[in-house]
This record gives C-alpha cells, structure tokens and sequence, in this order.
C-alpha cells in the first residue's frame, strides 16, 4: 500500500488547540473580578460569564470589528454593573444619536442610538 507523503500520523501531533470565538476560551473573571468590584461590579463568575456574551452580542447588533473593542467593553462592563460603564454607554447613545438626527439630542432625555446596538 502506498501511504501520501502528506499523512500525519499520530506520532507527529503533541497537541490540538482551537478557540470558537469565545466559546471556549473567555475572559477571566478572576482577573476581571478585582478590577471591578470596587466600581460597582459584580462579584459572580458567572456575572462575567453572561458578560462576555453580552458584550459579544452588543458588537454584533453593531456590526463593529474585532478591532473595535468599546462596543464590547461598555456593553461588558455595564453587565456585571459597573455604573460609571452605563453612564458613559448613555453619553454615546447621545453621541451617536445626535449623529443620526443631524442635531443635538439632551442627555436627560436618553437618547438611543440604533448604531450602537446596546
């Protein structure tokens, strides 16, 4: 039987490893926590867990790049809580929103943009 030259056989591979874009590998609450708490943020792994989720689905309702990472983070820390994320995530709704209108939008009222998404 004539073998490929090109077949790997299992002597040849040590190790197999693969991410599916943040499904197996995600941020580390442990490091995450810490950074955090003192802002309000919560304590929970599994409040980081759902947060990457979040910020996940928030860059995609968005449509930002993998370069664009505020989308993620705000969406990502106003999940776990942190108040100063939500209050600066209002401040680019406002942005945003006073973009799409072509003229200025108030704070108070809450603007929301549908570009960002969150």
């Amino acid at each position: 039987m004539n073998e490929s030259p090109h077949r790997i056989t299992t002597g040849d591979i040590d190790a197999v490893w693969f991410d599916a874009g943040g499904v197996l590998v995600l941020p580390d609450p442990t490091v995450l926590i810490p950074l955090l708490s003192p802002y309000g943020g919560a304590v929970s792994v599994e409040a980081h867990r759902r947060a990457h989720y979040a910020g996940m689905a928030a860059k995609s309702r968005a449509g930002s790049s993998d370069a664009e990472r505020a989308v993620y983070d705000l969406a990502y820390v106003a999940s776990v809580g942190v108040e100063e994320g939500l209050k600066t995530l209002g401040f680019l709704h406002a942005i945003y929103a006073s973009m799409e209108t072509g003229g200025w939008v108030q704070l108070a009222d809450r603007p929301e943009s549908s570009r960002l998404g969150v």
